[in-house]
C-alpha cells in the first residue's frame, strides 16, 4: 500500500466498516482545518511514527481521510500532484499567490526581528566563485589514449557531458572571449580568427541598452548562448528596482553578422548555469529587500519569459518552498532549448530557501545552499539540498535533505550510482575544538546512509574531488593534508590514507589513475605568528597506494597569482599533449602562460614569459586617506589552445591574441 493512496484507504474502510468517532468527523474537522490552515499552505510530509495498535492506525489514517474531505468541502483542495509537482518529503506548494505572500510576511518579520538579520537574511552577491578543477567522473590520462583528442581547448568542467560557461570558447577556428569591464554599455565578446599562431578581430558582440552586463557563454555548433544580466524598475516606484538574468542565443554561422535569434529572462542576480543535451539550466537567486516596518510588500513573485515570449510571474504550481526555511530568497531555474526550430521553449521553477552552489550531471541538478536553524551567528550551519530530475526543459523536483555543515563549492557534491557524495566543514566552538569535517553519502530520496564523521579537527575543507569509488579531500590550518576516503561502501566509507604539506591546494585535477595534480596558494608564517597566502603553488601527489598517498613533486612561485587558484574554468588541458596551462601574473605587471608538463612520475613547469610588461600605472583614491594604492587593471585571465599554439587573453581589448608555439 502507497502512503498517498486514499482511494485504497478508503475503500478499506467501507470493507471493515470502520467509522471514524465524532471528534474526527466533518463539522469538527472543518473548524479544525481552518484554523491551522489559515496560511494556505499544502503541506507534504511523511509521519514517520510508529502505530502500536490497529485502533491507532485506523484513528490516524481516518484524521487524513476525513481531512481531505473536509478540504474539499470548505474549498481547500490541496494542489494537485502532477508528474512536474510531485509529492516530496520536506517541500510546501501553495494553493495561490495570497498564501505565497503569507509565507513570505511570515519568513521576513522572523528576519526583521532578529539581531542577527542582515547577518543571515542579506542576499548572495550574484557571484559564484567556483574553486575546484575536475573533468568528470574518470581520471584524465596525458598520453592521448582517452577519449576527445581534440585539437583545441573544451572548458574545464566537473562532468564530461555537462559543459559549463566560461568566458572564453574556441571551435577550433574562432576564439571568442567576453571581456566584461563591469559597466553598462562596455560588456562585448569578441570574436578572433585565429590559426597557425596569426589572429585577426573580427566582429565584436556588443551588450544591448536594456543589459547591464554580460557574464559568461557557451558555445554550440552554430549557436553562441550569452548569460547576462540586466536591471528594471518595479511597477510605479523609482527606488525599487530588480535585477534579471538574461539568455541571449545568437547565431554565428555567419560570424562576420552575429544574429540575436532566441532571448529570455528571469528574475534574479545570475548565480551559475549547465549546458546539457541542448538545454541552458540557468539558476538566478531572486530576492527583494525587506524594510522592517514595511507593510507593502506586494507580490514577491519570480517572473520569466513564457512560450509566448512574455515577462510575466510564474504559475503558482512552479512555485515550492522548503519547509521551514528561514531565508526569503528565491532560487529561480529556467531551462531554455537553444535548438528548438518550433515555438520558443522555456520552463521556469522557483523554489523559496533554495541555495547558491549547483551540481549537475546529464540526469539530475542539486541546488546547496547554507542555512542556521536557531537564527543565531554562533549557530552551526547546515546545508539544504534540492533535486531536481532534468528531461530538456522538463524539470521535476525530486527530493529535499539537509546535512551538518557547510558545502565549500560545486565539487564537494558528486553523484555516483544515484547516490550523492557531500562533503562539508562544521564550524563549532567547543572544547577548543573550531572546525570538523564530514563526508555524507545520501540515497536517491537524500537520506543519509553513511558517513565520515569528524575528521581534520581545526581544519576546513578547500578542495574536493571525487574518482570513482575514492574521495580526495584537502583541508587547511597551517599545512595542507589530503585525505583519501574510500566510498566503494556507500554505508561505511573510510579514511585510507593521508599526506601533508605546506601550503593547501584550492584545485585537484586528475592526471591518470595513479596522479593527482594540485593548484592552490603558498604560504609564510607572519610577523604575529599566523598563516597568509603568498603566492602561487603546484603539487603532484601519487595517489596509486591509497593507503600510502605520496607527494611526487611541487614548486612555488612566490608573489604570484592565477585566476586558475580560484576558478577551475582557468586551467586547460591539453590531453593530446599531455600538458596543463594556467595564466600567471605577478605583483609587477608581469604576465606569463605557465605550462605544467606530466614528465614520468613528476612534472616540469615552464613559463611563456608575456611580451606585454604593464606597469601598475592606474591608482584608487581612497579619499579620506592619505594613501594611495597602486592597482594594475590589465592582467591575463584566461589562456586557450588551438593545435600547436596557446594563446593568451587579457583584461583589454586587441586587434589580435599573443600566442605561443607549443610542441
Amino acid at each position: 500500500m502507497k502512503n498517498n493512496d486514499f482511494d485504497f484507504i478508503s475503500s478499506k474502510f467501507n470493507e471493515e466498516n470502520i467509522k471514524a468517532p465524532e471528534s474526527l468527523g466533518a463539522d469538527k474537522m472543518t473548524e479544525q482545518f481552518d484554523k491551522k490552515d489559515a496560511s494556505g499552505i499544502v503541506k507534504v510530509k511523511m509521519n514517520k511514527r510508529g502505530l502500536k495498535s490497529f485502533v491507532a492506525a485506523a484513528a490516524c489514517i481516518a484524521i487524513i481521510v476525513t481531512s481531505v474531505t473536509v478540504g474539499v468541502r470548505a474549498a481547500r483542495q490541496p494542489v494537485k500532484f502532477t508528474d512536474s509537482n510531485p509529492r516530496v518529503e520536506g517541500i510546501s506548494y501553495f494553493k495561490n499567490y495570497d498564501s505565497l505572500n503569507a509565507k513570505l510576511g511570515e519568513i521576513m518579520t522572523k528576519q526583521s526581528s532578529s539581531p542577527f538579520y542582515y547577518k543571515f537574511a542579506a542576499p548572495n552577491s550574484g557571484i559564484v566563485e567556483e574553486s575546484e578543477a575536475a573533468n568528470g567522473d574518470k581520471a584524465i590520462t596525458m598520453d592521448g589514449s582517452s577519449a576527445g583528442k581534440a585539437s583545441h581547448a573544451e572548458t574545464n568542467k566537473q562532468v564530461d557531458a555537462v559543459d559549463e560557461a566560461d568566458i572564453v570558447k574556441t571551435d577550433g577556428k574562432y576564439i571568442y572571449y567576453l571581456l566584461n569591464k563591469y559597466e553598462q554599455g562596455q560588456d562585448r565578446i569578441l570574436i578572433y580568427s585565429a590559426e597557425n599562431g596569426k589572429t585577426k578581430l573580427v566582429t565584436t558582440i556588443k551588450d544591448g541598452d536594456d543589459v547591464t552586463s554580460f557574464s559568461e557563454m557557451y558555445l554550440s555548433g552554430d549557436k553562441l548562448i550569452v548569460i547576462g544580466s540586466s536591471s528594471y524598475y518595479y511597477q510605479d516606484t523609482y527606488y525599487d528596482f530588480n535585477h534579471c538574468t538574461a539568455v541571449y542565443v545568437y547565431d554565428v554561422s555567419n560570424v562576420n553578422k552575429p544574429e540575436l535569434i532566441n532571448e529570455y529572462k528571469q528574475d534574479g542576480n545570475y548565480l551559475t548555469s549547465r549546458f546539457v543535451n541542448d538545454t541552458v539550466y540557468v539558476v538566478s537567486d531572486y530576492y527583494r529587500y525587506y524594510y522592517k516596518n514595511r507593510k507593502d510588500i506586494g507580490d514577491f513573485v519570480p517572473c520569466a519569459t513564457n512560450a509566448k515570449g512574455d515577462f510575466e510571474k510564474l504559475d503558482i504550481n512552479d512555485i515550492c518552498c522548503i519547509e521551514d526555511c528561514s531565508r526569503s530568497g528565491y532560487s529561480v531555474i529556467g531551462a531554455v532549448d537553444v535548438k528548438s526550430k518550433k515555438d520558443k521553449t522555456y520552463k521556469t521553477k522557483a523554489v523559496l530557501g533554495s541555495g547558491d552552489k549547483l551540481y549537475c550531471n546529464e540526469e539530475n541538478l542539486y541546488l546547496a545552499t547554507t542555512d542556521f536553524k536557531s537564527g543565531s551567528m554562533f549557530a552551526s550551519g547546515y546545508t539544504r539540498l534540492v533535486k531536481f530530475g532534468l528531461n530538456k526543459t522538463k524539470i521535476k523536483l525530486t527530493a529535499c535533505g539537509e546535512v551538518r555543515g557547510t558545502v565549500n563549492d560545486q565539487f564537494s557534491l558528486d553523484e555516483k550510482d544515484g547516490k550523492l557524495r557531500i562533503a562539508t566543514t562544521v564550524s563549532r566552538a567547543a572544547e577548543g575544538v573550531t572546525d570538523v569535517n564530514f563526508l555524507y553519502i545520501l540515497d536517491e530520496k537524500l537520506k543519509q546512509i553513511g558517513e565520515v564523521s569528524g575528521f581534520a579537527k581545526n581544519e576546513h575543507i578547500e578542495a574536493v574531488r571525487y574518482i570513482g569509488n575514492t574521495a580526495y579531500v584537502i583541508t587547511f590550518e597551517r599545512t595542507d593534508p589530503l585525505f583519501v576516503i574510500d566510498l566503494s561502501d556507500p554505508k561505511k566509507p573510510k579514511i585510507t590514507g593521508e599526506v601533508k604539506i605546506d601550503g593547501f591546494s584550492s584545485s585537484l585535477t586528475p592526471v591518470d589513475e595513479n596522479t593527482l595534480l594540485g593548484i592552490g596558494y603558498s604560504t609564510i608564517t607572519n610577523y604575529s605568528g599566523g598563516v597568509q597566502t603568498n603566492g602561487l603553488k603546484i603539487v603532484l601527489f601519487d595517489i596509486s597506494d591509497k593507503n600510502r598517498p605520496k607527494v611526487i613533486s611541487e614548486k612555488e612561485l612566490t608573489d604570484c597569482s592565477s585566476p586558475a587558484q580560484e576558478n577551475h574554468k582557468a586551467i586547460v588541458i591539453n590531453r593530446k599533449k599531455g600538458y596543463f596551462a594556467i595564466p600567471i601574473n605577478d605583483y609587477n605587471g608581469n604576465s606569463s602562460v605557465g605550462i605544467i608538463k606530466i614528465d614520468g612520475r613528476g612534472f616540469i613547469f615552464s613559463a611563456l614569459d608575456s611580451k606585454k610588461n604593464f606597469d601598475p600605472k592606474d591608482y584608487y583614491d581612497f579619499g579620506e586617506y592619505d594613501d594611495y594604492v597602486p592597482y594594475n587593471d590589465v592582467e591575463m585571465t584566461r589562456c586557450t589552445y588551438i593545435g600547436d599554439f596557446v594563446y593568451a587573453l587579457y583584461t583589454q581589448e586587441d586587434e589580435t591574441l599573443e600566442a605561443f608555439e607549443v610542441k
